[in-house]
């Protein structure tokens, strides 16, 4: 239930990239809609490589704990945002690196929790787990679109962006307190 909360924190990152990356390129960083456009196309290709070798990374270095590779994916994650929030006349390359390393992380890191999430339940309650998941998965469309849009619209974007890398590192501190769970709960009833 933890990681499945904080899962909101990784899915507004990743909604609020694809909604809103290629106005926050335009406006902040002056990058032309053209590009901007595939620059978050890139993002997603990026994540896409992600998810494919977390699965990997999960097994070959972190024993299965795929919470662990959600974890550090997540830092991972926020520190490519950060840097890309604080270089504020980089060239376009820059920015497709930063943004690019994002999109890895964050997929990463949503792809693990996911799969975290259904291996610490018991066997019978791994699908009731996944659901639950989907469901926080949606409820982070209303910080992506609507809060996102409010805080924008009123206060501009560096309070927008405030806002969503502190959900960001909100869900990372939630999920320190599962860092220590094994790597699943098939054993339990």
């Amino acid at each position: 239930m933890i990681i499945a909360i904080s899962q909101i924190g990784v899915y507004c990152l990743r909604f609020a990239i694809l909604n809103w990356g290629p106005t926050l390129l335009k406006e902040t960083k002056q990058v032309s809609l053209i590009n901007a456009v595939w620059v978050v196309a890139i993002f997603e290709a990026a994540g896409v490589l992600g998810t494919l070798s977390s699965g990997f990374v999960t097994d070959r270095f972190f024993g299965g704990r795929a919470h662990r590779t959600s974890q550090v994916s997540l830092a991972l994650s926020l520190t490519s945002l950060i840097l890309f929030l604080a270089i504020p006349n980089a060239t376009m390359g820059v920015y497709l690196l930063l943004l690019s390393l994002a999109g890895f992380f964050t997929y990463s890191a949503q792809i693990q929790g996911t799969t975290a999430v259904a291996k610490l339940a018991t066997r019978s309650a791994a699908g009731s787990a996944s659901g639950f998941i989907g469901l926080c998965a949606y409820l982070s469309v209303i910080f992506t679109g609507f809060g996102v849009g409010i805080i924008t619209q009123n206060f501009g974007w560096t309070p927008a962006l405030v806002f969503l890398v502190s959900l960001g590192f909100i869900a990372f501190l939630i999920r320190l307190s599962v860092w220590n769970a094994k790597a699943d709960g098939y054993d339990n009833k």
